[in-house]
This record gives C-alpha cells, structure tokens and sequence, in this order.
C-alpha cells in the first residue's frame, strides 16, 4: 500500500501550485489598511504621510494622540497644523 502523498496526481498538483505561487509578484508590499493607520509598519507610514502630507513625525504624534482611525487623524492634523492633504476620508 502506498502512502496518500504518493499517489498518482498528488505530486503534480503540488508542482503546480508550487508554480504558481513562485509566479506571483511577492515583492511588492501590501495595500495599505483604509480603516486605521498602524504606523510601525514602514509601507503603511510612507503611504499615509503622502495622503495627508506630513511627515513621519507628525503622523506618529497625531496616532499617539487621536488614535489610528484615518477621519480623527485627519481632522486633527488640519485643526492643529492646517495640514491634511487633499483625501476624501
């Protein structure tokens, strides 16, 4: 009797999918999360500073104090230093 992973097909759909997820474009970094803004992460600080156009400082400061929701950090920014940029949030 031969083991279930031996069986005929079995290693031809693991090939396969091996194959595709090599395929795919793993470099890219992920989109960034629209509902909160989590600032250790270096692709979601870049993609945030440029929606308000501030720097990495001042969205941290911002976070720390209103909290990571993109609408309070907005209204905060541009109550506080005028800035915010052009988003809809």
């Amino acid at each position: 009797m031969t083991h279930p992973l031996m069986e005929r097909g079995h290693l031809q759909k693991i090939a396969r999918a091996r194959n595709a997820y090599m395929s795919e474009d793993h470099t890219s970094p992920p989109s960034p999360n629209r509902t909160h803004i989590i600032v250790r992460e270096r692709h979601e600080l870049r993609y945030w500073c440029g929606v308000f156009a501030v720097s990495p400082e001042q969205l941290r400061e911002a976070v720390q104090i209103v909290g990571p929701n993109p609408r309070d950090v907005k209204r905060f920014l541009v109550d506080r230093d005028g800035v915010g940029g052009d988003s809809d949030l």
